[in-house]
């Protein structure tokens, strides 16, 4: 029921590792690798059938699934990049039944799904779903279309399934760091404007626990970096800071960043709007004039802010916002 590392990618490993480590601590690391070279002990061990026990029935159809996985990511479905006259295109050519395997896989996860086993489901949707993530790779899927529309499978409701499943497996202090971490990483996987309230609509059920996961989702996002997710955690921050604070939450997430987020002052002017608070809205449109270090977000807030200047009937106000938007980007429309 496990995998175990190889002996011969301990080279590369040790080559990763070494590129790492700051020289001035390479000599304590290596010193701990030895020690643990010289035990009988696996270096690593991956379970590959997590949490479902030797007898589980499910082993059958998760060994199943793996193992076309590993023949669609070994290449097995794929034989040549070569010119279509039919398209008048280059396009990979090979055993296209790979999108009617992938198709059945995700029906039989769907069912699992349907039947409440959340675990079963949510190791076979995690296998097929990140094989989507090769998609820009040469050598692993063929035929006249991206893979995502070689197959008939909804993957934007086979997305929902495996993260409602997964949130529902993983401890409820995890969920952020498990879930979200997922989300982001399948960004391109169906529809990549995906989000935290997709995850959480259903007709079916309501998640449990679900305002105490927004809670520790704005905390969690918060403490990422640009380089763990870029714009897409910067996206999830300003959904996740909305769903569980309304405008004040944006209004917190966009003082936090100051001008480099630009789009978290933008969303911030928009809810303070709908909820009628309009007076707040202008003195938000004009201070994030003056701090947003984009320009072109920055004069498209100076048109929004007029516009609700003109709504207000303050013409002072309407002539200096769209005189901030033409400073910012002068156009002949402006």
């Amino acid at each position: 029921g496990a995998l175990t590392a190889r002996a011969e990618v301990a080279p590369e490993i040790l080559r990763i590792l070494a590129a790492a480590v700051p020289a001035t601590s390479r000599a304590a690391v290596l010193a701990r690798v030895d020690a643990r070279l010289a035990t009988t002990e696996p270096e690593f061990v991956l379970e590959a059938f997590p949490g479902l026990s030797d007898d589980d029935p499910g082993r059958e159809i998760a060994s199943e699934v793996d193992g076309f996985v590993r023949r669609l990511e070994s290449g097995h479905y794929f034989r040549e990049v070569a010119w279509d006259e039919e398209r008048r295109e280059q396009r990979a050519f090979g055993d296209e039944s790979w999108a009617r395997e992938m198709d059945d896989y995700l029906a039989r996860s769907a069912t699992v799904a349907f039947s409440g086993n959340d675990l079963l489901a949510a190791h076979l949707y995690a296998r097929l779903l990140s094989a989507f993530r090769l998609a820009p790779r040469t050598g692993v899927f063929c035929g006249p279309e991206r893979p995502d529309r070689m197959v008939e499978s909804d993957l934007t409701e086979a997305k929902r399934h495996y993260l409602r499943a997964l949130y529902r497996v993983v401890p409820e202090e995890a969920r952020p760091s498990r879930v979200l971490s997922e989300l982001i990483s399948l960004r391109d996987v169906g529809d990549e404007a995906f989000g935290i309230a997709d995850l959480r609509d259903d007709d079916e059920e309501v998640l449990p626990d679900f305002e105490a996961f927004l809670a520790r989702s704005v905390a969690y996002l918060e403490a990422m970096g640009p380089e763990d997710g870029g714009r897409e955690v910067r996206r999830l921050s300003r959904e996740a800071a909305a769903l569980a604070h309304g405008a004040d939450g944006l209004g917190a997430l966009a003082k936090r960043d100051g001008g480099g987020h630009a789009e978290a002052w933008h969303d911030w002017f928009g809810a303070l709007v709908r909820d009628e608070r309009l007076d707040e809205a202008t003195r938000v449109g004009r201070q994030g004039i003056s701090v947003i270090a984009d320009i072109g977000y920055r004069a498209r807030l100076g048109d929004r802010l007029a516009a609700v200047a003109l709504r207000l009937g303050d013409s002072a106000l309407a002539v200096e916002a769209a005189r901030g938007a033409f400073r910012a980007r002068p156009t002949e429309l402006r």
